[in-house]
């Protein structure tokens, strides 16, 4: 006993000595309240998931005036989870959110004007609370969708370029890579690929991988830019390296085939294992092939087998095709381990 109580001293005072100290948790603070709400709506390995659960700590954390605790309970009545649904539950409550400045529950009571959730439609009210939480990139980034796609508003093309612009300023990657796309195509501005290439170029810059990918085909073609075989490489290889799955498998197959490339089997096995663990069907085919014929790595069937499973299972065609013919199927061992034959 005494071992354990001298343990437990040193382990507060390791923790006081980095600066942390132990402290009762107040189960009655609006905050605690709203995460252990957080905690049992998305589960964890020490509480079991529970919308149900999840809404009463909303609801108590919701009473004290905690925000976020009100917009979580206008998205559990809207999608009846965790309650029975109700939009106009849902409306009370992201209103109440709204009135004292949540961006979240504007942007979801706007939701429900445009589309008409438990009020009347109106379109006029919900541009207004758009245009109110569209203070923040992420927001101005949100209302520039709605304006691109027609999402409960009308499609308006310009004003979709002016608030993607406004989020883009505010450093929202997706922003930047959206108005490349505009002015490529000339929607809702005047068609300029050189404009397109230099918003792309912000967004790689800031680490968008899609971006950097549509540099790679630019400086590949020309677009925009002078043709330049190079920076067409170095853009896809960054892309890669962020571990954008097309660039992955262009680059792997340029590696594999020797195209634009010194012929690399080694390095194409490593860039489609990088994206057979992502999760990409197409590259554990490749992946799957490699192992099976022993090409920039072990000869290994047993794990080719398993990659080639596990990309049929994904939807990949051909790796369908060759499970089919070669008559794989996946049995437990003993210890629960899955095998192929």
């Amino acid at each position: 006993m005494r071992n354990l109580v001298l343990l437990f001293f040193c382990f507060v005072a390791h923790l006081t000595a980095h600066g942390q100290m132990l402290v009762k948790v107040d189960m009655n603070d609006a905050r605690v309240q709203y995460r252990m709400g957080m905690r049992y709506f998305k589960g964890d390995k020490y509480i079991e998931q529970s919308d149900t659960t999840a809404v009463k700590w909303w609801k108590k954390s919701a009473e004290q005036g905690n925000l976020d605790a009100m917009d979580m309970l206008g998205h559990c009545y809207r999608y009846g989870e965790g309650v029975k649904q109700d939009d106009q539950k849902a409306v009370l409550w992201w209103t109440r959110a709204a009135k004292a400045g949540n961006r979240s529950a504007m942007m979801n009571l706007g939701n429900c004007y445009a589309f008409g959730f438990g009020v009347a439609e109106n379109d006029s009210t919900a541009i207004r609370l758009f245009e109110q939480a569209a203070v923040e990139p992420k927001y101005m980034f949100v209302l520039g969708e709605k304006y691109f796609f027609g999402d409960g508003i009308l499609t308006r093309y310009p004003l979709a370029v002016k608030w993607y612009e406004k989020a883009a300023e505010g450093g929202y990657t997706d922003a930047m890579y959206n108005l490349g796309c505009m002015y490529l195509k000339g929607q809702g501005v005047e068609k300029d690929e050189a404009k397109a290439v230099e918003w792309w170029t912000k967004g790689a810059k800031k680490g968008d991988s899609e971006s950097m990918l549509l540099l790679a085909v630019c400086y590949q073609d020309g677009v925009g830019v002078k043709q330049s075989a190079s920076k067409s490489s170095s853009w896809l290889e960054k892309a890669a390296e962020a571990n954008n799955l097309v660039a992955l498998k262009h680059l792997g197959l340029a590696y594999y085939y020797g195209r634009g490339k010194k012929q690399n089997q080694k390095k194409a096995f490593q860039l489609f294992e990088q994206g057979a663990k992502i999760g990409d069907a197409s590259i554990q085919y490749c992946l799957a092939v490699m192992f099976m014929k022993g090409e920039g790595c072990k000869k290994d069937l047993q794990k080719g087998a398993l990659w080639l499973l596990e990309a049929a299972k994904r939807g990949d065609k051909n790796a369908k095709k060759a499970v089919d013919e070669l008559g794989i199927s996946i049995k437990s061992d003993t210890d629960g381990n899955k095998k192929s034959e």
